[in-house]
């Protein structure tokens, strides 16, 4: 199963595995931030690739609340290392070499052990 709250990017989805003849997987729209989010599962592994920069950094213990409420084994989640959003790409907070290590240790301390997160590094990770 696929979530977006994009409609467009439901239709892009929907219309790809149509054309490649994936169909055992369905696409819905849907809100990480909204409760009724949390009636699509619970799933062994969910993935949040490339979701979290487009939060304000106020909702993401909501989504991440949220997410690992959904999961009932592993949580993958990546977002891109930048030192400043990326506004063009819709960015809303950064994940860097500064507040990537906290963010980690304080939803690891909320009980969130069952998660993978990686902070996708262009360059290698940062040392």
């Amino acid at each position: 199963m696929g979530c977006d709250a994009n409609p467009n990017a439901i239709r892009f989805s929907t219309d790809l595995a149509e054309i490649t003849g994936t169909s055992h997987v369905t696409f819905t729209v849907q809100d990480l931030l909204d409760e009724t989010f949390l009636r699509r599962g619970p799933f062994e592994t969910v993935t949040a690739l490339h979701v979290l920069e487009h939060l304000p950094e106020h909702f993401l213990s909501v989504s991440f609340t949220h997410l690992l409420r959904l999961t009932s084994k592993h949580l993958i989640s990546a977002v891109p290392y930048e030192q400043h959003a990326t506004l063009s790409y819709g960015h809303e907070n950064v994940f860097n070499r500064e507040n990537a290590p906290y963010l980690i240790r304080r939803w690891r301390r909320k009980g969130m052990d069952k998660t993978i997160f990686d902070v996708a590094f262009l360059n290698g990770y940062p040392k």
